[in-house]
């Protein structure tokens, strides 16, 4: 187990140094994750601002599952992405 866990942080390592080698490439990577990651927001806040809605939920529950939906993806990209096994 010990073994499997040094390979990961190795690889993290390797990822990580990989990408901040070129700055500008990491940020313009942040930027466009947060562009992406802002549009399903985004277009929710317009359906309800244009009175519109879904049937028996408010904006601020609608937010709520978008936020932990968002979280939840944050970390498992952290943790499982960008390490070939």
């Amino acid at each position: 187990m010990i073994k499997q866990v040094k390979i990961y942080v190795t690889g993290f390592k390797n990822t990580l140094a990989a990408r901040m080698a070129y700055r500008f490439d990491i940020f313009l990577s942040i930027i466009i994750a947060l562009l992406f990651e802002i549009t399903i927001p985004f277009i929710t806040f317009l359906i309800y601002r244009t009175g519109a809605g879904f049937p028996g939920w408010n904006f601020h529950e609608v937010m709520l599952i978008q936020a932990v939906f968002l979280l939840c993806k944050g970390i498992s990209f952290i943790f499982f992405t960008g390490i070939v096994w």
